[in-house]
């Protein structure tokens, strides 16, 4: 199985040989519907125009063959289709194949009726979707590739949106999209992302590692109204994890941007417990909870509540 970027080469170069050859039959039929009077040369030309057609379909059935592109077995399916469209073709020389008429370069005058030369386009363009399809495999097992690459974590962000509209189920995936999300600064979107991860079950809703990634997305975000949420998360991370000090420092900046004063407090305590009372980190630490006592104090007076 090739892989994505290249059956997609693939497919646009078989798609334009299509087009090619369904302009070589079609452009001399649909002039001719037009002028009746058609000459003699310009016959001659649609001939070997159809011929040249051919003997290049020849040609690149040989070198696929021989780069192992298709398959043996395809390889004669295809090339036993052209000897028949040829022996259609030539008037007079039923015995002559389309192998000999590339090989020798000859071929004798071609007379065709629209509804033979329409059959003839259609099967070329069914015929190469179908060795496509052999080539490549089906589109499903195209798909599963891509699955495969979400389940590994390689994945793009597209293909694992594409993923998730057959697999919402898919907790790890909508983590690994959020991440992947955080990545390009999307933090609004990787909260949205976080959000149905944990929705989807309940092993991801009940990680702390998630839980801390959703409340620092939250944070990040720049959106006040998910800053209540940011907080109500960032608490269960440290209920399940008390002594993990990034859920403490991240909940303290959530407390604080919720205007609860006393929360805040609280947190950047237990962070002074761990320092140095010496250390540069343990002076601005003692200075801002003064800062917050007096905002609790203020705030209590006046009979503010912090945002919930």
């Amino acid at each position: 199985m090739f892989d994505l970027d290249s059956d997609r080469l693939i497919l646009f170069a078989l798609m334009g040989l299509m087009l090619v050859v369904a302009a070589l039959f079609l452009v001399p039929t649909t002039s001719k519907s037009f002028d009746e009077e058609k000459t003699g040369s310009d016959e001659a030309d649609h001939r070997r125009e159809l011929l040249e057609a051919l003997r290049d379909q020849k040609r690149r059935l040989d070198e696929d063959r021989a780069s192992g592109r298709i398959t043996e077995a395809l390889y004669k399916e295809l090339l036993t289709d052209l000897e028949r469209r040829m022996l259609e073709e030539h008037e007079g020389r039923p015995s002559e194949t389309a192998e000999e008429a590339a090989e020798t370069g000859t071929a004798k005058p071609l007379r065709m009726s629209p509804a033979t030369l329409t059959v003839i386009v259609v099967a070329i363009l069914v015929g190469i979707p179908t060795g496509l399809y052999t080539i490549m495999g089906a589109p499903e097992m195209m798909r599963l590739a891509e699955d495969q690459k979400v389940l590994e974590g390689t994945a793009t962000p597209e293909a694992i949106e594409t993923y998730l509209r057959d697999n919402s189920r898919d907790g790890r995936a909508w983590v690994l999209l959020a991440r992947k999300r955080v990545e390009a600064g999307d933090y609004a979107g990787a909260a949205t992302a976080y959000r149905e991860a944990r929705k989807a079950q309940t092993k991801v809703r009940n990680d702390p590692e998630v839980m801390l990634e959703f409340g620092a997305a939250l944070l990040t975000s720049g959106e006040a109204r998910l800053l209540p949420e940011a907080k109500s998360v960032l608490q269960e991370a440290l209920a399940v994890q008390p002594d993990n000090m990034k859920a403490v420092e991240l909940l303290a900046i959530a407390a604080f941007q919720t205007q609860d004063w006393k929360l805040a407090a609280e947190q950047i305590r237990t962070v002074l417990g761990t320092l140095e009372p010496d250390s540069p980190r343990y002076v601005q630490y003692a200075e801002t909870l003064r800062l917050l006592e007096r905002r609790e104090q203020e705030a209590r007076e006046a009979g503010i509540t912090p945002s919930s």
